[in-house]
């Protein structure tokens, strides 16, 4: 079925997928202009836009209608992600709270909040 056949409900759904995979991004990219000066953007803040692009992603494989265009999409995504993949796991940082506290310690004064 392609996506110009699909039933008007299937819509919503990716419509959903959509907003949930721009609105984060859009929201980051806004904290982070340099007129603001937030300092509010970490990039693995934006793991949380990586389902949707998944669900996305697979949404556009269905639409295809060929099988075989379908498999070389899928099989094209999954070696576009993969290296990509090896390089994020190896450096995905740990929160280290040890170092921050070792700052506050010593400057702790009853009352600071």
């Amino acid at each position: 079925m392609s996506i110009t056949r699909a039933r008007p409900d299937a819509f919503g759904a990716a419509l959903a997928m959509a907003v949930w995979f721009v609105l984060p991004t859009a929201i980051s990219f806004a904290l982070t202009q340099p007129y603001l000066n937030l300092h509010l953007f970490f990039n693995r803040y934006l793991v949380v836009v990586i389902p949707p692009l998944c669900l996305l992603a697979g949404l556009a494989v269905g639409a295809l209608r060929w099988r075989i265009a379908q498999a070389v999409l899928a099989v094209g995504l999954g070696l576009v992600a993969w290296p990509q993949f090896l390089q994020y796991d190896p450096y995905a940082q740990n929160q280290d709270i040890r170092g921050p506290v070792q700052w506050i310690e010593p400057r702790y004064q009853a009352g600071g909040g």
